[in-house]
C-alpha cells in the first residue's frame, strides 16, 4: 500500500512538472505567434508562407487546442 502510494505521488510529481515545462513552451509558441501576428496579416501569411510549414503549423495548434479544450471539459465536468 505504501508502494502504491509512492507511485501514485510521483506520477502526480511528473504530470506536474511535465505541465509546467508544456506551458514554458507553449508561452514561447505564444511569443512566436504574437511576433507574426504583429508583423504580418493573416492574408499575407497565408499568401507566403510556405504551405507544408504552414499546415503543420495549423495541425499543431489544433490537435493541441483539442486536448486541451477535453481537458477543461474534465475541469468544468
Amino acid at each position: 500500500m505504501v508502494s502504491c502510494n509512492n507511485e501514485k505521488r510521483a506520477d502526480e510529481t511528473r504530470l506536474v512538472s511535465d505541465l509546467k515545462s508544456a506551458w514554458i513552451e507553449l508561452l514561447s509558441a505564444r511569443c512566436a505567434t504574437d511576433r507574426l501576428r504583429l508583423r504580418y496579416s493573416p492574408q499575407q501569411v497565408a499568401r507566403l508562407a510556405d504551405r507544408s510549414t504552414l499546415n503543420k503549423t495549423i495541425e499543431a495548434v489544433g490537435a493541441m487546442c483539442s486536448y486541451f479544450s477535453e481537458v477543461q471539459g474534465h475541469i468544468e465536468g
